[in-house]
């Protein structure tokens, strides 16, 4: 490689300098000349060249060949020999240094060029053979898992640090020894499972369950194990050992164990909530039906006329009995969906046309903060096939929500479009923006980006998460994209022609996809 540094070792001056100049001439950088062993080395270790070129018959106590092994044994820098001489006895102490090359002399400089090349690669992969041999011995050293590896017989060739402490044999002790005598490996109902290696031979992998194999010690002690089996094979697919990686998971399956029992306890107790909400649902809204209806007949002014105060306190009980209405409703839609109670209706509708009705009841929540609303729908969305009342609750949540977290003055825009099967609906706004925090919880149920006493904004956390819920009911995915003080996008995708793939998660999957 051009710019290479190269250290010549010739105790000839006129060859030396011939060497020099040749080597210049080709582009390589020399770090200097010595013309003895024991300058050699120490030129080598102060310049640290790339290559040296080494005379083996120089002056001096030490040959080249010695000085070579202790340049390459101390520094590691690949030697080139060079010599007029080819006699059995030379090349007999040059292979003692382990050179990379050898050239004779004379030489031509393509010679000196090849042989200062190949030198020079095969050096590199060498280093970098090493370096993968080097973390990988730290990569097994440092592994939580166990390590055992063997040859094709079974016979232990290596053991990790933590293969040590699970089978309480040293690698000292255990290599040489045959791997049933270092571990036993049992299935649950304690059949011994005694042919290891011919698993992994004839099928080039052995995987043990988590719930079967049982790893026993001397002790007489079992424990819990994962195990894998795997040949190594060298360049001919030739198989030269086996691979054993297994682990201690008594406390895995404890956890899974604790995790199931938890994981129980909280659908049972969710489910009791739920069927019980859903349950009740006509003795909560009878009772407030009945108080909103009767405060608005009064307030018709049918059975007689009404005072300011009297019209005023009546207001007040209509429209926080609908309010707790709105609340009590979204409640038990939301149990519903978690009780699995909630039916879907599918039809066929017009999309503008829903959207059009939403813009006519939330118009006036937007012109009493002189909040812009555009709309664009695809005029192709006019066939959806989707549950129409749960459609229209999302986009008037989304939008409703839009409306109350933007400034007076400011714009939000709702759009719908279609890709192919997908129908893609995003409701955008200018207003506050949410939090990256905000975003990992904003449609978990009875969350609000401000939840202090003394909060700006109204709402019971339920919008979002009804949302969410009916957007996964129709096989679809929502999410949202924010930034504090910039506002905010909400997005969701469903199928058009409301037909689920063959499995919710892979609709859940693929929308996903579709959406980043």
């Amino acid at each position: 490689m051009k710019g290479s540094r190269i250290l010549i070792v010739e105790d000839e001056r006129i060859t030396a300098l011939d060497i020099k100049y040749r080597l210049e001439d080709s582009g390589y950088v020399v770090t200097g000349m010595a013309s003895s062993g024991q300058v050699a080395i120490e030129k080598a270790e102060g310049t640290r060249p790339d290559l040296v070129l080494m005379d083996i018959m120089i002056e001096g106590d030490m040959d080249g060949a010695q000085a070579a092994f202790q340049i390459h044994t101390r520094f590691g820098i690949p030697v080139i020999f060079l010599t007029a001489y080819a006699d059995e006895d030379t090349l007999r102490r040059a292979k003692i240094a382990e050179p990379f090359g050898y050239i004779l002399k004379p030489f031509e400089d393509k010679d000196l060029y090849t042989n200062i090349e190949i030198t020079l690669y095969k050096h590199r992969v060498e280093q970098e053979l090493k370096e993968k041999e080097a973390w990988v011995s730290a990569t097994l050293k440092n592994m939580a898992d166990a390590v055992i590896a063997t040859d094709t017989s079974g016979t232990i060739k290596h053991l990790n640090p933590m293969a040590e402490i699970l089978t309480g044999w040293t690698e000292s002790n255990a290599v040489g020894k045959p791997l049933s005598e270092i571990i036993q490996v049992s299935y649950i109902n304690g059949e011994m499972i005694t042919d290891l290696v011919l698993k992994v031979l004839e099928n080039g992998v052995f995987e043990g369950r988590d719930d079967e194999d049982l790893l026993l010690f001397s002790n007489g002690l079992k424990y819990p194990i994962s195990i894998t089996g795997t040949s190594i094979k060298n360049d001919k697919n030739e198989v030269i050992g086996i691979v054993y990686v297994f682990a201690d998971i008594t406390r895995q399956k404890q956890e899974k164990e604790n995790l199931l029992n938890a994981k129980l306890s909280a659908e049972t107790a969710n489910n009791t909530k739920s069927e019980f909400l859903a349950n009740m649902s006509h003795e909560l809204r009878t009772p407030l039906t009945s108080i909103i209806g009767f405060s608005d007949l009064l307030l018709e002014e049918t059975f007689g006329e009404l005072n300011e105060k009297q019209h005023k306190y009546l207001q007040n009980v209509s429209s926080s009995g609908k309010h707790l209405l709105d609340l009590i409703n979204s409640i038990l839609d939301l149990s519903k969906v978690e009780a699995g109670k909630m039916q879907m209706a599918y039809e066929h509708f017009n999309v503008s046309e829903v959207i059009s009705e939403i813009n006519a009841i939330v118009v006036p929540l937007a012109l009493k903060k002189g909040i812009s609303l555009d709309i664009s729908i695809d005029p192709k969305m006019h066939n959806m096939r989707a549950d129409k009342l749960k459609f229209r609750q999302i986009m008037y949540n989304l939008a409703s929500n839009a409306i109350k977290f933007t400034n007076n003055s400011g714009h939000v825009y709702i759009e719908g479009t279609l890709s192919g099967k997908l129908a893609q609906f995003r409701v955008k706004d200018d207003g506050i923006g949410i939090s990256k925090i905000d975003q990992l919880k904003i449609f978990n149920p009875f969350t609000q980006i401000d939840s202090s006493s003394t909060r700006k904004y109204e709402g019971t956390g339920l919008g979002l998460a009804l949302v969410k819920k009916f957007v996964e009911l129709h096989g679809g995915y929502v999410w949202v994209e924010s930034e504090l003080g910039q506002g905010s996008i909400f997005s969701f995708i469903i199928p058009y022609d409301g037909v689920l793939p063959t499995s919710q998660k892979q609709a859940t999957d693929k929308l996903q996809e579709t959406s980043i």
